[in-house]
Parts: C-alpha cells; sequence; structure tokens
C-alpha cells in the first residue's frame, strides 16, 4: 500500500521540488497539493516519505513527476464553444499575419491536438505557429506518436461532432483496429519548448493566443498573478490569453480586461 503524504510531508516536498524543477510548488492550493501528492506516491508505488525525497534530490523520479503531476485533458473538444470561438478567430485573423499560439503546460495531447485539428480543418497551417512547453521524455514521446487515449475514442468523436458536424475524424486521426492516434502531419507546425513556462518562453510580443485552460484554479492567488504577469510579455498587443470557464484573473489585475465572459478569454493591456 502506497504512503498518504501529511501535511507536514507536503511542506518538505514543495520547497525541494521548487529547487530542483525550478517552479513554485509552495504557492499550490493545499487540497490540490494533497490530492496530487496522493496520486503520485500511489502511482510510483512509494512506501515511504524518504524513498520519494531521495528520487528528487538524486533525480531519478524528476520526471515522472514532471509526467504525472499536472491533471491530464482527457478529451477532443472539451468545451466545444470554446474551439467554436477558437476557430472562428484563427479564420478571420489568419489572412493579417501568421497567428502564433503557446500552450506552456502540455498535461496531455488533447488541448493542442484539438488546436491542430481545427487549423487543420481550415487549412490555414503555413500561417500558423505552435509553441509548447516540454519538461519529460514520456510527454515527448506521446506527443511525436500522435498518442490519444483509446477510451475517449467515442467521446472523442461526438465532441468533433458538436464542433461541426460536417468534419470528418478520419481526415484528422488514424483509427484502425491496431491504432488511434493523431495523423503526424497534423505535427509539422510545432515548436518545442524545453523546460517549464517560466523559463523557456516564446520570443516577446509574438504570442496571439496562450492557451491555459483549467491550470490556475489549482494556484494559490500568489502564484496566479506570477503566472499572469510572466505571460504578459510574451503576448502581441491586444493577445489573448484562454483560461478554463470556472477561472478568472486575479482581481484588480491592471495587465488583462475580459474579453469573453462565458468562455474566459481575457486581452492583454499593452
Amino acid at each position: 500500500m502506497a504512503y498518504i503524504p501529511t501535511i507536514n510531508d507536503i511542506r518538505d516536498i514543495t520547497p525541494l521540488l521548487s529547487e530542483k524543477l525550478h517552479f513554485d510548488y509552495t504557492n499550490y492550493g493545499f487540497s490540490f497539493l494533497k490530492r496530487r501528492f496522493t496520486f503520485l506516491f500511489q502511482k510510483l508505488s512509494i512506501k515511504k516519505l524518504s524513498q520519494f525525497i531521495d528520487g528528487i534530490h538524486d533525480g531519478s523520479l524528476l520526471d515522472d513527476i514532471n509526467y504525472l503531476f499536472p491533471i491530464p485533458t482527457t478529451e477532443l473538444f472539451r468545451d466545444p464553444s470554446f474551439w467554436r470561438i477558437l476557430r472562428q478567430k484563427i479564420n478571420k485573423y489568419h489572412s493579417d499575419k501568421k497567428l502564433v499560439f503557446w500552450l506552456p503546460e502540455l498535461s496531455s495531447n488533447e488541448e493542442l491536438f484539438s488546436l491542430l485539428i481545427i487549423i487543420q480543418s481550415l487549412n490555414v497551417g503555413e500561417d500558423v505557429k505552435i509553441y509548447l512547453n516540454i519538461n519529460n521524455p514520456q510527454s515527448k514521446s506521446d506527443l511525436l506518436s500522435g498518442y490519444l487515449d483509446i477510451k475517449n475514442k467515442e467521446l472523442n468523436k461526438s465532441n468533433l461532432k458538436r464542433l461541426d458536424d460536417k468534419l470528418n475524424e478520419d481526415d484528422f486521426i488514424l483509427n484502425t483496429e491496431d491504432e488511434y492516434s493523431l495523423k503526424s502531419e497534423l505535427l509539422k507546425s510545432l515548436s518545442v519548448l524545453d523546460g517549464n513556462f517560466t523559463e523557456a518562453q516564446p520570443p516577446k510580443n509574438s504570442v496571439f493566443m496562450i492557451l491555459f485552460r483549467n491550470t490556475m484554479v489549482n494556484y494559490n492567488l500568489r502564484l496566479q498573478k506570477t503566472v499572469e504577469s510572466s505571460f504578459v510579455e510574451c503576448l502581441q498587443p491586444d493577445g489573448l490569453l484562454a483560461l478554463g470557464i470556472q477561472e478568472r484573473i486575479s482581481p484588480n489585475s491592471n495587465e488583462y480586461f475580459l474579453f469573453n465572459e462565458n468562455e474566459s478569454i481575457y486581452k492583454v493591456i499593452k
């Protein structure tokens, strides 16, 4: 049976993890940390705290922690109304300038692949560039293989139809008895940034939209403000930050204003 971390354990773990991975784990919400470290201990068969601490110190667990810690998006086109709006904006703006997107935390492939399918459906791949951060080998392997979880095949198909019932999933996805994955030709617009998003970022003033949905809900206010501010320099004037539908920019922010309330899309102030 895996060890269940206590409050004091988490207080010991987070400063060490912050030092080793160069990201502030101390300012996640405590209830989230409790759930996530319990999950990590189960997945990694951690029997005692010292085993986990040693694995952080010697680096043997860092790739696994980077891979398992974020909560994955489990379906393509989660919140189809958001993707319909994004599709309209790509269609409207792509002819004026090269559209640059940034996904700072690739917790799983589905969010990225949803964007790639939209780009392919609009035939605007030459006018789009996508930056994404990957900080572990398993995520990179999943990406390059086009990995999709076969358990969500029917849900993905249903969400695609909700987005646009004229789209055919066979144009984007290899769906056979032996394979269920995104077609490799859809991956050509990607630029991978090695490391976490506070250290490895796109060029200043280059990004049209940052997709950072359903992540800051797990931060406390201090970390949320830090992350919001770190995005500002990368966004173009009038660039957009997309959060999850239950998320909001920190109170009294003077860096963004609400652009679309229903989908929690914000526009940077520059």
